[in-house]
């Protein structure tokens, strides 16, 4: 139970630093703070070193856990972002090797990859052979 503890708090704090109204005129605008995989790996450390004043989760601070806590926090927050937006769960599907966006509630740049095209679903037409 610690183990989800921490991931939710991690993916919460990291949506907050990235993504959140209140925090974008202290934010500044390097590529790094705009990242939920990099801000993500941060907030998993900063949550462990947190971790002895809190009793919402115990790990014991040391350097080999901040580095698997950090990736833990890091991969999870990445993914949850990925997957949910504001507006719900995110779904993609592939067909015929390209991949396309079944639904989109908001536009999503892949922050980690330096992509910041907006992806939508073309419409479906059959069976042709492109």
């Amino acid at each position: 139970m610690d183990l989800l503890y921490f991931i939710l708090c991690a993916y919460g704090l990291t949506q907050i630093l990235t993504f959140s109204k209140i925090l974008e005129p202290w934010r500044p605008s390097n590529y790094f703070f705009h990242c939920p995989m990099c801000v993500g790996f941060w907030s998993g450390v900063l949550l462990l070193l947190l971790n002895p004043f809190s009793k919402l989760f115990t790990f014991d601070v040391s350097l080999v856990n901040a580095l698997l806590l950090g990736c833990l926090s890091s991969g999870t927050s990445y993914a949850l972002c990925m997957l949910i937006s504001d507006g719900g769960f995110q779904y993609e599907y592939e067909l015929k090797g390209v991949w396309t966006q079944k639904w989109m509630l908001r536009p999503v740049t892949n922050c980690c990859r330096g992509s910041s095209i907006v992806r939508v679903a073309p419409a479906l037409q059959g069976d042709k052979d492109e």
